[in-house]
């Protein structure tokens, strides 16, 4: 008898040759691994859904469940009823979808006595469209699977869809629910159109967006980076009407930058890009089987600055300093010469900085800016951002066949026709139908069509400051401020109260703003009607109201505008944005730049009466030459310093700002010695303060001086402002007001709020306070020597400086209050831009 196989029958064949199975030899551990890890866990199909869709699928099935809770309804069953046709379920849906819409109300800030308003969240029938749509979509997961499961030979009668895309029309329970929606909203007045006209920006609305962003900057307030960002998002807009999210998330390895032989010249260079573009709205579970999902295309320099996105990301790219070649000035880059062997020369990248972004600027920053440069340019209405799209796809129609605008602006040809024709015609309709007897009118009508035909820049910008301040008397802000008193100032409830103030004075400022330019347009359009001046309409100060930060680099933007904005190539252009990056003016720039305060820090008794408002005013910012991050003042650039770089200054390093400038400086180990450099070569305002040298800040002016001079500098500097109350301007740019009734009652005020030390007035900065010590007749601080007419009145004053400073329960110390007046961390997250 032979033998037995111990080889099983159904055992791997294994050939040979080119039919060679890629399984060398099963792995059983491998197999169970899998099957226990697939079999063991739950299909989650949202995982492919976008945050948005989720958001609203959670938030409307939360509504849901409250709804069912207080309604005794049997949640499960009348899904089940629906599904089978229920005429009882479909009226339960129905009176859902209506509470859903009455109770859609909160309560928002008004301008009238009462202070608050209902205000109505829902408008629009196509939300009660997405309502209904989320709720069956979850359900269909979550409650009739189980259903399904358990009637599987019914599986087919317990499924949901409803779809919004085909404007709610379909078949099933579902759908039949859905045909109700039109008659809800008759019934509660909500809109059954779209709450917006349609508009393109034209070519010309974009040109004038362009030069409005730097030539009236100062009342667009924006931190550099931001205000360049903004400005190249919109010229990448304009070039193909990409959505938003497909120019946020461009990377530097999404541009390859080079030079070639000019074609026209042999003997010239020309700088190019290759840009590629990533399409938004793309299913993310899709596996993409051909290459239309990104394209690329190419860009050189153009003569009108405003338009050249090439200059935009030279000019970013060398601030960051993201080229691996060490170039002196960004011309260099731009205006190469050729090269004698071949026609094109890469330039590459740093490798660490390939996947950031070319450009951050937020959706919601971007917005911001976006209506504040059209209210700043002027405009009666307030158009989306969504209008660059609008015209830029409109441009493109025509120019390209339709296959390749399709291709460029990444949607079907249907979807253009629907979604991407503006609701004001741009044609000479009546030139067309009539011909020559209508006139030639083209050039007419299409400048009608332009948004910005309608213009008047003299309207309204900022409310006045006496309107501003009025907010400070509502019940509401008064209880918030009393409550303040009692919480330690850098505790999270108060940084939340605080956050209320200010959300309730934006909003009572953008509404009254609004206010104020109606009344505008409705006068001026009438008094023009009949031939008369406006002259008297206009504001005669163009004042901010509220102390914003970056006023010191918007006003800078304004000096580069008419460079920026000329009509001819300026060679030097880049380096000015790249300056204008790094707050660094040029000795030209600086000619009609307000004096910036530490221009006169060194000396310490330097006489200045400046009021709070000039002081913020003039303001310079200080800037980290080792990250180039800026900052309020030079005390808060220090304590960024040792916080976050002192590691780098370990061992020598070579100067940025110096490479920059065409000049090669290595600076030796520790902070003193970057201290110094950037003192030296940079400006005091940009170096970082060393330990003891000038550790007393005057929160008047925000010097930093040295505890020997800063008496003499408060008597000086500002002792006529102690003649008067005044507000303290450290409080105001937390929004806090707190009036100060002399100089003892700021001494007492300084140690009482802002931490303040032995040496009366000051705050010390990266030192520790000791306590004072007392001479023998107990008059005064170590350091504080104060000249008076008599004795008596010497011994008054000085008991009263000792219980105003001394007074204080000595627990304050320990909290953690701003001591420079500023907390950037907190105001950066509350405010996206000022």
């Amino acid at each position: 008898m032979s033998q037995l196989s111990a080889q099983p029958s159904h055992a791997v064949h294994i050939p040979s040759g080119r039919g060679k199975s890629r399984i060398d030899q099963v792995d059983k551990d491998i197999i169970q691994e899998i099957r226990n890890r697939n079999l063991n866990t739950t299909l989650d199909s949202s995982q492919f859904v976008s945050d948005k869709v989720k958001s609203l699928r959670r938030r409307v099935w939360d509504e849901w469940v409250e709804y069912i809770k207080f309604s005794n309804i049997d949640s499960d069953q009348l899904w089940k009823d629906l599904c089978e046709g229920s005429t009882k379920a479909i009226q339960e849906f129905r009176c859902f979808l209506e509470y859903y819409i009455v109770t859609s109300t909160k309560l928002v800030p008004c301008l009238g006595p009462e202070e608050y308003e209902k205000e109505r969240t829902v408008k629009s029938a196509g939300t009660i469209q997405d309502v209904w749509c989320a709720l069956v979509h979850v359900a269909d997961e979550e409650v009739l699977t189980n259903i399904r499961r358990q009637h599987p030979a019914h599986r087919q009668l317990y499924i949901l869809k409803y779809r919004t895309d085909a404007g709610g029309r379909g078949h099933g329970p579902a759908a039949d629910v859905g045909k109700l929606i039109p008659r809800l909203a008759t019934e509660h007045g909500l809109s059954r159109t779209q709450l917006f006209e349609k508009k393109e920006m034209t070519l010309e609305d974009q040109l004038m967006i362009l030069r409005t962003v730097w030539q009236r900057a100062r009342y667009i307030t924006c931190q550099p980076c931001q205000r360049l960002s903004f400005s190249a998002m919109l010229i990448m807009g304009g070039i193909g009407g990409w959505r938003y999210e497909s120019l946020k998330q461009l990377t530097y390895r999404d541009i390859e930058l080079g030079w070639v032989r000019d074609p026209r010249n042999p003997q010239k260079g020309q700088c190019v890009a290759t840009i590629r573009i990533h399409h938004a709205k793309r299913k993310k579970d899709k596996i993409e089987r051909d290459q239309t999902s990104s394209f690329t295309f190419g860009i050189t320099l153009v003569p009108f600055k405003p338009v050249c996105l090439l200059t935009h990301i030279v000019s970013m790219a060398f601030f960051k300093d993201a080229f691996s070649t060490n170039f002196t000035t960004p011309e260099d880059i731009l205006f190469p010469k050729p090269d004698s062997e071949v026609d094109y020369v890469p330039l590459s990248w740093k490798d660490e900085i390939k996947d950031d972004l070319v450009f951050q600027l937020g959706y919601k920053l971007y917005w911001k800016l976006w209506h504040r440069v059209l209210l700043v340019g002027g405009l009666r209405e307030n158009p989306k951002p969504y209008s660059v799209r609008v015209g830029a796809g409109n441009r493109l129609d025509g120019a390209l066949t339709s296959a390749i605008r399709s291709y460029v602006f990444g949607n079907t040809d249907a979807v253009f026709r629907k979604s991407y024709l503006p609701a004001d015609m741009r044609d000479d309709l009546m030139g067309i139908s009539y011909g020559e007897v209508s006139g030639k009118n083209e050039a007419t009508v299409s400048f009608l069509h332009q948004t910005f035909t309608k213009r008047d820049e003299s309207a309204p910008v900022y409310i006045t400051e006496e309107e501003f301040q009025s907010f400070e008397n509502r019940r509401d802000i008064t209880e918030w401020r009393r409550q303040r008193l009692s919480l330690p100032c850098n505790s999270t409830e108060s940084k939340a109260i605080l956050g209320k103030i200010q959300h309730v004075k934006n909003v009572l400022e953008e509404k009254l703003l609004e206010r104020r330019r109606k009344e505008y347009f409705r006068k001026a359009d009438q008094l023009r009607s009949l031939g008369q001046s406006t002259s008297h309409l206009h504001q005669t100060a163009l004042i901010s109201p509220r102390f914003r930060q970056n006023q010191s680099s918007s006003k800078a933007a304004e000096q580069l505008a008419p460079c920026f904005i000329a009509e001819d190539s300026n060679y030097a252009i880049a380096s000015k944005i790249v300056r204008y990056l790094r707050q660094t003016p040029t000795d030209n720039d600086t000619a009609d730049n307000d004096t910036a305060d530490n221009d006169t820090a060194d000396d310490d008794t330097t006489d200045n009466d400046t009021t709070d408002a000039e002081a913020k005013a003039d303001r310079a910012r200080s800037i980290c030459f080792l990250c180039f991050k800026d900052f309020s003042n030079r005390t808060n650039l220090s304590a960024h310093v040792r916080n976050i770089h002192l590691k780098d200054l370990e061992k020598p390093i070579s100067c940025l700002e110096c490479r920059h400038q065409g000049q090669e400086k290595t600076v030796p180990a520790g902070f003193p010695a970057w201290s110094s450099h950037t003192e030296r070569y940079h400006g005091s305002e940009n170096s970082p303060i060393p330990a003891n040298k000038r550790p007393a800040l005057c929160l008047l002016c925000n010097k930093t001086l040295t505890i020997a001079g800063f008496s003499n500098h408060l008597k000086k500097a500002h002792g006529s402002k102690f003649a008067a109350k005044f507000q303290c301007p450290a409080c105001l740019d937390h929004s806090l007001q707190e009036t100060i009734d002399g100089k003892d009652d700021w001494i007492s005020h300084v140690k009482a709020k802002h931490v303040g030390c032995r040496i009366a007035g000051a705050v010390l900065i990266g030192v520790p306070d000791k306590p004072a010590q007392r001479d023998n007749n107990d008059s005064c601080m170590i350091g504080m020597k104060r000249k008076l007419e008599d004795e008596e009145k010497a011994g008054q004053k000085r008991l009263r400086t000792n219980r105003s400073v001394f007074g204080v329960d000595r627990g304050v110390e320990e909290e953690e209050f701003w001591c420079t007046g500023r907390d950037e961390d907190y105001l950066d997250d509350i405010q996206d831009f000022d």
